[in-house]
């Protein structure tokens, strides 16, 4: 969401990158927060499923919402609709840790954490690939065949169009401008889909009661070690400075 709203507010609105990055503050606000909030509720329920039913739905209604937005969109329909879809990004960012951690024990949740946090960067990195794709398509075929000549082959349109947008004649400018809000829509149905398919594997997510007690021995190893090398070398400083 936050790759493609940018451009949106660059090429349908005509703001600048600044201006654009001021126009995400309703998702940065709000990610955070719902994140937090999702901890405190799996904590004090000890259950995660219902968190991440809440947070996929939630992420699909908010996608849903963002492809209403047309080019001329008003402030407070770009605003709710970020709330609403950032609110379940959120949920979910924090939400699908939980799943990760309850079956396994205390020592096997450094590698297991740093594995999830692969695959959800594998993930993002394919996901905006696919946007990329779907944004580049489906401009190719809604631009005027004769405003998409301008751009050398395989330039990616996208991002080559919005600094141009500003220059067009009005009814050109309006064209391009709507053509853009109907493709960063058909981007945001992508994503429902992916939500939902997020939303379909909760059927087959098993609540495993979380764990609540802690590990004494854990860390112990590694502090132990590291303390018996700083023993080790400051005897070695202390003879080198007799020596010396």
């Amino acid at each position: 969401m936050a790759d493609y709203l940018p451009a949106y507010f660059q090429a349908c609105q005509g703001a600048s990158p600044i201006h654009s990055s001021i126009n995400l503050f309703p998702t940065a606000l709000v990610i955070s927060p719902f994140s937090i909030i999702c901890g405190v509720i799996v904590k004090s329920t000890n259950k995660y499923r219902p968190s991440n039913y809440v947070g996929w739905a939630l992420t699909m209604v908010g996608f849903g919402l963002l492809t209403l937005l047309k080019a001329d969109a008003g402030t407070a329909q770009w605003v709710g609709f970020q709330v609403v879809t950032a609110a379940g990004v959120g949920i979910i960012w924090a939400g699908t840790v939980f799943p990760v951690l309850a079956p396994i024990s205390v020592g096997r949740v450094a590698p297991a954490l740093a594995f999830y946090n692969f695959c959800r960067t594998f993930a993002q990195t394919w996901g905006i690939a696919i946007g990329a794709s779907i944004l580049q398509n489906e401009l190719s075929s809604r631009l005027p065949a004769d405003f998409v000549a301008r751009f050398p082959q395989g330039v990616e349109i996208a991002y080559a169009v919005i600094p141009e947008i500003a220059k067009l004649e009005p009814a050109l400018q309006r064209e391009v401008r709507d053509a853009f809000a109907a493709s960063m829509a058909t981007v945001w149905k992508a994503m429902i889909g992916f939500s939902a398919a997020g939303f379909l594997t909760l059927f087959l997510l098993r609540e495993v009661p979380m764990q609540k007690h802690t590990d004494e021995k854990y860390g112990l190893e590694g502090a132990a070690a590291a303390a018996a090398e700083g023993r080790k070398e400051g005897r070695k400083q202390r003879r080198w400075s007799s020596e010396g």
